[in-house]
Formats: structure tokens, sequence, C-alpha cells
């Protein structure tokens, strides 16, 4: 964990010149930085009340979301519903078209001081992955602290599969973190099984983005 955090601090430091330039020049990006560094409004979970935490990345994922939160919504009113994505187009595809969830934000920079930040105001009971978001610093600290993860329309594709093999040796500690993984197809579960997810964690459910189309009238 101390050498993934050391790498992908020193990523962050390489793209990082190329960020400072977008928010000078085009203003990007500026308004979301204190959310990634853990420091959301106060007025978001003001009196701590437990949630559920989505993660989606970005535009694809965000609307495939959207056949889950009505369900979780329906199934859990007594539960704050907050969705996180790391992009500013799936910021403002879930504000327009997510008015079911309590708040969006954006995700937190995965340094366990950080994500310590977040989870302390979210105070959420169960965070959910759209696809095969994973990071290790934030799953880690969920087991810590007894909040329920799961992968939800997961999946493995043909290019990312070989390089999550390289570091199996790390994804099989960081998957030992996630409660249940929820994949989209056999290959899929077969794949995650294969890189250490232990196989009565894995579910195959199909794929989320079916039932988040609009009905056919």
């Amino acid at each position: 964990y101390l050498v993934y955090s050391v790498l992908s601090f020193v990523a962050f430091l390489l793209v990082s010149p190329y960020f400072v330039y977008q928010a000078l020049r085009y203003n990007k990006y500026v308004g979301g930085l204190r959310q990634r560094l853990g420091y959301l409004p106060i007025t978001l979970n003001v009196d701590g009340e437990p949630s559920i935490w989505i993660h989606a990345v970005s535009v694809g994922e965000t609307l495939t979301a959207k056949a889950l939160v009505g369900e979780l919504r329906e199934r859990y009113p007594r539960l704050r519903l907050y969705l996180s994505t790391t992009t500013i187009a799936g910021q403002q595809v879930a504000r327009k078209q997510l008015p079911q969830v309590d708040a969006v934000f954006y995700f937190p920079f995965d340094w366990s001081f950080i994500v310590r930040r977040t989870l302390g105001i979210v105070k959420p009971r169960l965070f959910l992955m759209m696809e095969t978001e994973i990071w290790p610093n934030l799953l880690r600290e969920c087991r810590a602290r007894g909040i329920r993860t799961a992968i939800i329309n997961g999946r493995i594709s043909n290019r990312s599969f070989p390089r999550y093999r390289l570091v199996r040796p790390l994804f099989r500690r960081v998957l030992a973190d996630i409660d249940r993984f929820c994949m989209q197809s056999e290959e899929s579960a077969r794949r995650i099984i294969e890189l250490g997810a232990d196989p009565s964690r894995v579910t195959v459910t199909g794929s989320l983005k079916f039932d988040s189309l609009p009905a056919v009238p």
C-alpha cells in the first residue's frame, strides 16, 4: 500500500502541470479540487446521517447507475444516497438526471488521509463501485471502519486483464476488501476470480445498462 501510494503521488506530480495549465487557461478542474481533497461541503451531511455511497467514473457509469438509484431509494428510505464521479461531464449528467440522490460530489484522491476525511463526512454503510473502479486505500479504510463494499455491473476487459495480472499479488489483497462482486458476464467473473477474488463472493448479474434504458412505449 505504501508503494502504491508513493507511485500514485509521483503520477499525480507528473500530470499536475497539465491540470494547472487547464485551470489557468480554461478555469477547468478548479471547482472540484476541494472535494477531491476530501473537503466536502459541511451541509452535505451536517447531521452525520448514515448513507449509501455510489461511485460512477463518468457519463456512461452515471447513466447506468440510474437503474440502481431508484431501487436503493425505495428499499432503504432512511439512508441518505450520495453519488460521486471523477469527470466533470459525469458531474453534470448526475446533477441533471439523478434528482433522487441527496448530493453529488467529486471522488477524492486515493490517499489515506484524504479518503478518511471524505468518509468522515459521507458516513456510508455501503460503498458501491460501478463497473471496475478499484481504489486500494479507500477500500482498505472501508474495511477498517466496517463499511460494506461491492462492485456493481463489474467487468474485466480484454485490454485491462493483462495489466491487472501484472500486479496480481497487490490486487489479491485489495480484492479481499470487497464484500461482493456483481459481474456482467461469466468471463468477467472468471477473470476476477483468477485475479484473487473469493469465488463465494462473485455473482453473475448481467449488464445493468439494459435496465437503465428508457422503456419503449
